[in-house]
């Protein structure tokens, strides 16, 4: 069965990798699953097991980002502290710079947004209400906010000075409009 888990995750990586090598060379909207499958070597029914529908093309963006995600966090553990997600979560986002580059050029915000959501979802709240959806994408919008100019004018700003970004924004911006609302 494990076997049969590696074979199913190099698949996967080997059509988000055919996806994000096309989307060098042409729009996203314009790329096929018949393209993705011949550069991942694969048939279209491998894709579609996998991720269903043409719709799949966002999963294997999601899928890509999950995966490195996971691999970059086994590497660089999360020691607990206020501010460490986020020192993490712009330390992997910087690492990524070409795939992040590409989504946001492709004009594919929502994807990461998704993405990040999903992350969100994860994270230990202490508050699982009946909100929680709520909360997830509140987090994941505004947390795409703070860092897709950094994203959109290629990364000009060091992660350092992104990570005191967003911790000022987060401390005081919203406690300021929190005060006045």
């Amino acid at each position: 069965m494990r076997r049969k888990n590696q074979n199913s995750e190099f698949i996967k990586l080997c059509l988000a990798d055919a996806l994000l090598d096309l989307m060098n060379r042409k729009e996203y909207v314009k790329i096929t699953v018949n393209e993705i499958c011949e550069r991942a070597g694969v048939g279209r029914s491998t894709f579609y097991r996998h991720f269903g529908s043409k719709a799949g093309k966002k999963d294997l963006i999601i899928y890509r980002l999950n995966w490195s995600y996971a691999k970059f966090c086994e590497t660089t553990p999360y020691n607990g502290k206020n501010g460490d997600w986020n020192r993490r979560m712009i330390q992997f986002l910087d690492s990524e710079k070409n795939f992040l580059k590409q989504v946001v050029d492709n004009d594919l915000p929502f994807v990461f947004v998704e993405w990040l959501a999903g992350l969100v979802e994860n994270l230990p709240t202490g508050n699982e209400s009946e909100y929680a959806d709520y909360v997830k994408y509140f987090v994941a919008f505004n947390y795409f906010g703070a860092v897709y100019p950094w994203i959109k004018e290629g990364f000009k700003r060091t992660p350092e000075e992104i990570q005191q970004i967003v911790m000022k924004i987060l401390k005081e911006y919203l406690e300021d409009a929190l005060a006045k609302y």
